[in-house]
């Protein structure tokens, strides 16, 4: 065939893929909202999650405040750098506590590298409707952030409110350009604000947009972590090498540690070219620390206990990814709704993992980077703690869609996929399933719905019969009310009527850990 011929026939595909994809999107703002609503009664009867979230550290209610504009010399809306301004605050601020005021405006970063400082010992960012606009300089493109604050052994914390990070003045859509994993190095990239060290951390009515390569915020050696009122919008990034795109990163801490996310609107950065190139992960929580050969460097962490409530993650490859834990992870989500290929992915934890979702509206995607993994439950090297129960996953109350587009491979595997994992749904209602419910893994489902695709071929026996590696520890259950329904069928859940126990940490002993951990996914080495 002609190469002219080809790409116009490229060309077309990829505009049908366009039409359907925008007509997916107008079905889930207008149409499964007022679906959604008609469940509302039964969902509201069940326990919400309502974490302690006190965003003042009161440490930091008396100290020395400076002004950007009046004491540091910026100017606002002038078209000029202000980073040495920025600059000369977080030097102050390893002097003494500093609270730095940014007046309304619009504020540059065009210096030769990041704004850092090491050793601060408190910081207050207040900005009034202020935006500020790094732009990276490429001289240590793949760690450029606006803004790196390490912070001293001893420290009031980091409150940051009522700023903007606008990255337009860096390239958009980046996507799929690398040839190897080393040409990150030459991405104009641009990051929000990487924090370590700091023992509490709070982060409220804060924006993060247009920023290819992701990490809106990056957190490493933590106590409490409270994000609220914050939003993120195309913000992301995807390659051959998975280093980057995420929203949030909790890094590795010692001890014990609280992170709750309440009231985020994070919409992925999604490509121009092609719709299906979406940012990478929501949620990151993985101790690199202990990934290193070094163990003098790591930060050893028992329980991390992440409360995500009231938010919405749209346009990821995936939700909520935990890797590489020398401890434990509770993790619980509440009246959060979400698009992605993938709902949660565990991998490598050397403790136990308990994850609680209620009130999920969830939509799953055909397409990502990662051709193997699927799923709403996902995870590797946990096989014998799932068999035997000490890791969990429990779905509550929620409502499940799947995208089934022409001309684009049907989703293979709808909700419990690989390492003999075991899921239960209780009131879960799953639309639009187009094939198998687990694949290696196990469902038990509750009170639950399963409205088979229009084009489905499978039934209620057929679904039963897996398919499984180890029949002997996997398997699909069908409890209460639960019913599988003919295609084209949209049956209601009933109300499942069971309080929900979130997790918490329950006191389990991980076992010493005496090599690096790390828990690459089967096809991302």
């Amino acid at each position: 065939m002609n190469k002219k011929v080809q790409f116009s026939s490229k060309i077309i595909k990829n505009i049908v893929k366009t039409i359907l994809i925008v007509a997916v999107v107008l079905f889930n703002r207008f149409i499964v909202p007022t679906v959604h609503a008609n469940n509302q009664a039964e969902e509201e009867e069940s326990t919400g999650l309502v974490p302690e979230i006190d965003l003042n550290i009161t440490e930091l209610d008396d100290i020395k405040e400076v002004n950007l504009v009046e004491d540091l010399g910026a100017v606002a809306n002038d078209g000029k750098d202000d980073s040495e301004a920025f600059q000369t605050a977080l030097d102050m601020a390893t002097e003494e506590p500093i609270r730095l005021v940014i007046p309304e405006g619009e504020y540059l970063s065009q210096g030769e590298g990041n704004i850092e400082a090491a050793g601060i010992k408190g910081l207050q960012i207040r900005g009034d409707n202020a935006v500020i606009k790094p732009e990276n300089p490429m001289i240590n493109p793949s760690e450029y952030y606006f803004l790196k604050l390490f912070m001293a052994e001893e420290n009031y914390g980091l409150e940051i409110e009522g700023i903007t990070i606008d990255g337009s003045l860096n390239p958009q859509d980046l996507y799929f350009t690398m040839d190897t994993a080393d040409d990150i190095y030459n991405l104009q990239m641009q990051r929000g604000i990487y924090i370590e060290g700091a023992n509490r951390i709070s982060v409220s009515n804060t924006r993060f947009q247009h920023m290819y390569g992701g990490y809106a915020l990056h957190m490493v050696d933590y106590d409490l972590v409270n994000i609220q009122n914050v939003s993120l919008e195309d913000v992301g990034g995807d390659d051959i090498t998975d280093s980057f795109g995420m929203a949030f990163y909790l890094g590795g801490h010692e001890g014990d540690a609280i992170v709750n996310i309440d009231n985020v609107v994070a919409n992925g950065k999604v490509s121009e070219r092609d719709p299906s190139y979406t940012a990478w992960i929501g949620v990151v929580v993985e101790n690199g620390t202990i990934q290193s050969e070094d163990q003098n460097t790591w930060l050893v962490d028992n329980n991390t206990t992440v409360n995500v409530t009231n938010s919405s993650f749209m346009d990821y490859e995936t939700t909520f990814h935990v890797e590489s834990m020398a401890g434990s992870v509770y993790f619980n989500v509440d009246n959060v709704k979400s698009r992605a290929k993938n709902y949660f992915i565990a991998a490598g934890i050397n403790g136990e993992i308990k994850s609680m979702s209620n009130r999920l509206n969830f939509e799953m995607t055909p397409w990502g980077r990662n051709e193997i993994i699927y799923g709403l439950y996902y995870t590797e090297k946990e096989r014998e703690k799932n068999i035997s129960g000490v890791n969990e996953f429990v779905m509550q109350n929620s409502r499940v869609r799947y995208q089934n587009l022409e001309d684009v491979a049907p989703i293979p595997v709808a909700t419990s996929y690989g390492d003999s994992v075991v899921a239960h749904y209780y009131n879960v209602i799953f639309q639009e399933v187009p094939a198998m419910l687990v694949t290696n893994a196990s469902g038990i489902y509750v009170d639950s719905q399963i409205n088979l695709h229009i084009n489905s071929q499978e039934d209620a026996q057929s679904l039963q019969a897996g398919p499984f590696s180890e029949p002997d520890n996997q398997e699909v259950v069908y409890e209460g009310s639960t019913a599988v329904n003919i295609a084209g069928d949209h049956v209601q859940a009933e109300s499942h009527s069971n309080e929900i126990e979130w997790f918490a940490p329950t006191g389990y002993q991980a076992p010493a850990l005496e090599a690096p951990l790390e828990a690459p996914l089967n096809n991302l080495e």
